[in-house]
Protein backbone atom coordinates (compact mmCIF):
# COMPACT_ATOMS: atom_id res chain seq x y z
CA UNK A 1 0.00 0.00 0.00
CA UNK A 2 1.20 3.51 -0.76
CA UNK A 3 -0.10 6.66 0.85
CA UNK A 4 0.73 10.17 -0.29
CA UNK A 5 -0.47 13.30 1.44
CA UNK A 6 -0.03 16.72 -0.09
CA UNK A 7 -1.34 19.89 1.42
CA UNK A 8 -1.00 23.57 0.67
CA UNK A 9 -1.94 26.32 3.08
CA UNK A 10 -1.84 30.11 2.94
CA UNK A 11 -2.92 32.16 5.94
CA UNK A 12 -2.75 35.83 4.94
CA UNK A 13 -4.97 36.26 1.90
CA UNK A 14 -7.24 39.22 1.30
CA UNK A 15 -10.85 38.44 2.20
CA UNK A 16 -12.13 40.05 -1.01
CA UNK A 17 -10.03 37.62 -3.09
CA UNK A 18 -11.58 34.49 -1.54
CA UNK A 19 -14.49 34.13 -4.02
CA UNK A 20 -12.12 34.29 -7.02
CA UNK A 21 -9.65 31.89 -5.36
CA UNK A 22 -12.43 29.48 -4.39
CA UNK A 23 -13.80 29.38 -7.95
CA UNK A 24 -10.31 28.75 -9.34
CA UNK A 25 -9.65 25.91 -6.88
CA UNK A 26 -13.00 24.28 -7.65
CA UNK A 27 -12.49 24.58 -11.43
CA UNK A 28 -8.95 23.18 -11.27
CA UNK A 29 -10.12 20.35 -9.00
CA UNK A 30 -12.82 19.35 -11.49
CA UNK A 31 -10.30 19.46 -14.35
CA UNK A 32 -7.79 17.39 -12.36
CA UNK A 33 -10.37 14.68 -11.62
CA UNK A 34 -11.56 14.65 -15.23
CA UNK A 35 -7.98 14.19 -16.44
CA UNK A 36 -7.40 11.51 -13.79
CA UNK A 37 -10.51 9.55 -14.83
CA UNK A 38 -9.49 9.73 -18.49
CA UNK A 39 -6.03 8.41 -17.63
CA UNK A 40 -7.20 5.61 -15.31
CA UNK A 41 -9.96 4.46 -17.71
CA UNK A 42 -7.19 2.93 -19.84
CA UNK A 43 -6.18 0.61 -17.00
CA UNK A 44 -9.53 -0.32 -15.45
CA UNK A 45 -10.64 -3.71 -16.74
CA UNK A 46 -14.33 -2.85 -16.19
CA UNK A 47 -13.99 0.13 -18.51
CA UNK A 48 -11.71 -1.48 -21.11
CA UNK A 49 -11.70 -5.31 -20.81
CA UNK A 50 -9.32 -5.73 -23.79
CA UNK A 51 -6.95 -3.13 -22.43
CA UNK A 52 -4.03 -2.86 -24.86
CA UNK A 53 -2.27 -0.16 -22.84
CA UNK A 54 -2.33 -2.21 -19.64
CA UNK A 55 -1.15 -5.33 -21.48
CA UNK A 56 1.84 -3.44 -22.85
CA UNK A 57 2.79 -2.34 -19.36
CA UNK A 58 2.32 -5.78 -17.81
CA UNK A 59 4.33 -8.89 -18.74
CA UNK A 60 1.61 -11.09 -17.23
CA UNK A 61 -0.70 -12.97 -19.59
CA UNK A 62 -4.27 -11.58 -19.40
CA UNK A 63 -5.75 -14.90 -18.25
CA UNK A 64 -3.41 -15.09 -15.21
CA UNK A 65 -3.48 -11.40 -14.38
CA UNK A 66 -4.63 -10.60 -10.85
CA UNK A 67 -7.31 -7.92 -10.87
CA UNK A 68 -8.92 -5.94 -8.10
CA UNK A 69 -6.24 -3.39 -7.24
CA UNK A 70 -7.78 -0.09 -6.15
CA UNK A 71 -6.86 3.56 -6.13
CA UNK A 72 -8.62 6.38 -4.29
CA UNK A 73 -7.78 10.01 -4.88
CA UNK A 74 -9.80 12.70 -3.18
CA UNK A 75 -9.49 16.44 -2.99
CA UNK A 76 -10.62 18.77 -0.25
CA UNK A 77 -10.59 22.52 0.04
CA UNK A 78 -11.64 24.88 2.80
CA UNK A 79 -11.79 28.64 2.60
CA UNK A 80 -12.51 30.73 5.68
CA UNK A 81 -12.83 34.44 6.18
CA UNK A 82 -11.15 35.99 9.22
CA UNK A 83 -13.38 36.30 12.25
CA UNK A 84 -13.84 39.62 13.99
CA UNK A 85 -11.57 39.97 16.98
CA UNK A 86 -13.66 39.04 20.03
CA UNK A 87 -11.96 41.69 22.17
CA UNK A 88 -13.27 44.46 19.85
CA UNK A 89 -16.90 43.31 19.84
CA UNK A 90 -19.39 45.14 22.05
CA UNK A 91 -20.11 43.24 25.22
CA UNK A 92 -23.61 41.79 25.62
CA UNK A 93 -25.49 42.91 28.70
Amino acid sequence: MALAIYNTEFNNLAKQDLPRIKQWVLREGRLFHKKLRTYLDRYDRDMTPNNREGEKMSNVAPETEKLGAKIFIGTFSLTTAPQADASKRPKKR
